[in-house]
């Protein structure tokens, strides 16, 4: 059951940012189909989030932080959306903290429609965060995705009054960089250049030390993680396949024809790039029956996220002071088919895959020809092309044409048969042009 005719959905352009700087929430309604929706307004609340957080004790004589958050309505706004559905919400914060944007839409039968996001705002000024029974902090990245050569922001909400040392860390099955750092208030934004070696994506680490001082009776750490997902595109090649005729345009091939394939292999530039592929060319219904064309891709077999790989420790977890003094909480086209070629010629040579080279090597501009020659089958065929670089750039492309001929007789029987049936077999002969004659 939706709640109206139209869905409203909120994407802010930056997770992160700093008080005083202007914010950019984009807005998206579309109906039910997906289809954008013009001209369509939208009411947008921004709202501060501020956390309230008190030790109360509990039922076994210990302290336990527990919290409450207030949601304040500090700015309102009405946007209308384009002929394509979209509109944008600005709102310049006075404060750091978290903020939630809400949008409030009604369709043409009077229905409410919401939706929100967050986003998160550093500030020179104290901010209380939410305080949690344990050691960890959430840090806050920028973007959902970064491309090689972006620059990640990345927000530290700590706990902690005054300056705190901090170990920065970037984690992908080993230290990859650390740096020391000294944060002077308590939502400071680090940042981590993007580079290749984090593709397809890289942890960033805090962790967060603070003496004893007069806002700190003990020694303690503070610990937090993000993961920062890296776009694969410089990773990935564009591999197309083109066959000599316009199979698209309606022409097709006819058993024992040859097929001349042009590959072309470029990268994310257009480049075309020395590429060593391998070539198959499999009969689509074995395919759809076998699922052989499902399987996993070479991007996702190179190139998918792998998980942190590094412990991290402190002393401070077991210190006795703090042992004493706090709780350490815890998707095919049929095939195959009968008949002769042509007079005199009886079609026997079919086969499940058609062609088959491990090792086709493109040259200096991305290019290569190959020339198959089809089986007997009447079916669509299916050259599918997987590739690899000497630098490990990863593609695959695939491309079908069809085997038929241009007259094409089926003798149709059913399928099974009572005792006492009477068949009478139907001949029906399929024309090029797409007649039909019984």
């Amino acid at each position: 059951v939706h709640k109206g005719l139209i869905y409203v959905g909120l994407s802010p352009r930056r997770y992160v940012g700093s008080a005083g700087e202007e914010q950019v929430v984009d807005v998206k309604v579309v109906d039910l189909e997906q289809a954008p929706v013009a001209d369509q307004e939208v009411e947008v609340v921004f709202l501060k989030r501020s956390w309230y957080s008190a030790q109360k004790e509990g039922p076994d004589g210990r302290w336990y932080w527990e919290w409450e958050v207030e949601e304040t309505p500090v700015d309102t706004t009405t946007v209308r959306t384009d002929g394509k559905g979209n509109a944008e919400a600005t709102f310049v914060p006075e404060e750091g903290g978290s903020y939630k944007v809400r949008a409030i839409a009604r369709d043409e039968r009077g229905n409410e429609v919401r939706s929100a996001a967050y986003f998160w705002v550093s500030s020179a000024e104290w901010i209380s965060w939410r305080r949690e029974n344990h050691d960890r902090i959430e840090l806050i990245a920028d973007k959902d995705e970064y491309q090689v050569g972006d620059t990640a922001e990345i927000l530290v909400p700590s706990p902690f009054r005054g300056p705190v040392k901090a170990l920065l860390t970037v984690e992908r099955g080993e230290i990859l960089q650390h740096r020391v750092l000294t944060l002077e208030g308590n939502s400071e934004i680090v940042r981590v250049p993007i580079v290749e070696p984090h593709v397809p994506n890289v942890f960033v680490s805090v962790v967060l030390v603070k003496g004893v001082d007069d806002s700190n009776p003990l020694s303690s750490f503070k610990m937090g993680y993000v993961a920062l997902p890296v776009s694969i595109a410089p990773k990935v090649l564009e591999v197309t396949l083109t066959p000599d005729l316009d199979v698209a345009g309606g022409e097709h091939y006819g058993p024992r024809d040859t097929v001349s394939y042009e590959v072309q292999v470029t990268d994310q530039s257009g480049q075309g790039v020395e590429t060593e592929l391998s070539l198959d060319l499999v009969d689509l219904s074995v395919l759809a029956l076998t699922g052989g064309d499902r399987g996993i891709s070479l991007e996702d077999q190179f190139y998918y996220q792998r998980g942190i790989g590094i412990q991290t420790s402190s002393s401070l977890v077991v210190s006795i002071d703090r042992v004493a003094a706090e709780l350490p909480v815890d998707e095919g086209k049929g095939g195959g088919g009968g008949g002769p070629v042509g007079e005199g010629v009886v079609r026997t040579q079919f086969a499940d895959t058609a062609y088959w080279n491990p090792a086709v090597r493109t040259d200096a501009s991305g290019r290569a020809t190959v020339e198959v020659v089809l089986p007997d089958n009447l079916t669509t065929w299916r050259l599918r092309g997987r590739g690899v670089t000497v630098d490990t750039l990863v593609g695959e492309g695939t491309v079908d044409v069809l085997s038929t001929l241009d007259l094409l007789v089926r003798t149709v029987a059913p399928r099974f048969f009572v005792v006492g049936d009477r068949a009478t077999p139907v001949s029906y002969t399929h024309l090029r042009a797409h007649e039909t004659v019984r």
